[in-house]
């Protein structure tokens, strides 16, 4: 049971996980190439890739690709985020977008720190 991170976020992890139509391949591949990413390994097996986007000086946007194999360990990767995301909000806003729909999103946001925000789907980490 070994965790690894990798920052930035090799391209084959991002293969592994992206979603499987071409257009959010294409998105989640430039979100990669041009911000800051991270790949969460456990046992050589990627799990997760972070994309932070810079929106502004203040505000940073995270976006996430989920592996299935990831839902065992849902519990301790929302631990590791909440601990990330605490060394990249010291001085902006870090929201992500979840949409009404995405349950399991809004979950996951909140396990990790996130509250609605006031601007529709957008939920702020505090």
């Amino acid at each position: 049971m070994v965790w690894r991170v990798a920052s930035p976020a090799p391209l084959s992890a991002i293969l592994e996980i992206a979603p499987p139509r071409e257009f959010q391949r294409k998105q989640v591949l430039w979100q990669v190439r041009l911000h800051r990413s991270l790949a969460v390994y456990r046992d050589g097996e990627v799990l997760a890739v972070a994309m932070f986007r810079e929106k502004s000086c203040r505000r940073l946007e995270l976006a996430l690709c989920i592996s299935p194999k990831a839902r065992p360990h849902m519990l301790a990767l929302c631990r590791f985020a909440h601990l990330t995301l605490s060394q990249f909000a010291h001085d902006r806003l870090v929201f992500a977008t979840i949409r009404a729909e995405n349950r399991a999103g809004q979950r996951m946001a909140r396990l990790a720190g996130f509250r609605p925000g006031k601007v529709r789907n957008h939920w702020i980490w505090r």
